[in-house]
Formats: structure tokens, C-alpha cells, sequence
């Protein structure tokens, strides 16, 4: 039996926009039937663990702005590693 939803989810890498090629703006996804979620990756933590979305400030922004999708912000589990426990 098939599932009563079904849900298409959109991963899109913030740090595209840093490639030379094959890069995307979130914008595009906007207002698509395409996609129900859009999941975004990845936003940093400040210090005192609060989000700090200024490294793609403009990508946030537009994707804050999209209509007609749920959206979904990550961050890496870790961005360095210690030895010590």
C-alpha cells in the first residue's frame, strides 16, 4: 500500500555559490510544485550558539522568501575535533 503523502524534498548546498561552475541560486526553487520541503545547508553557530547566516546572508535571504515549500536550515554536527574528552 502506498503512503498517504508523499513528500520531494530539495537539498540545496548554500556553498554552491562559492563554485565557479555548476551553482545555483535558492531563488529558483521558489513557488516550484516540484518540490513540498527545501533543506538548506549549512548554516554556522556563533560562540554562544546562536545562528549566524551572514557567510550566505543573500542565499538565506532568498531562501527565508520562498512561498509554497517548507523549509528545513542545518549545520554540520562538527566543524572541528578535539582529542581530548
Amino acid at each position: 500500500m502506498p503512503p498517504a503523502q508523499f513528500r520531494r524534498i530539495a537539498y540545496f548546498e548554500a556553498f554552491n555559490v562559492d563554485r565557479p561552475c555548476l551553482n545555483m541560486n535558492v531563488s529558483r526553487l521558489n513557488n516550484s510544485s516540484q518540490y513540498t520541503h527545501v533543506h538548506f545547508a549549512f548554516l554556522d553557530l556563533t560562540s554562544n550558539f546562536s545562528v549566524d547566516t551572514s557567510k550566505y546572508q543573500a542565499q538565506f535571504n532568498s531562501f527565508a522568501a520562498l512561498t509554497g515549500v517548507k523549509r528545513i536550515v542545518s549545520r554540520p554536527l562538527a566543524t572541528t575535533f578535539s582529542g581530548s574528552c
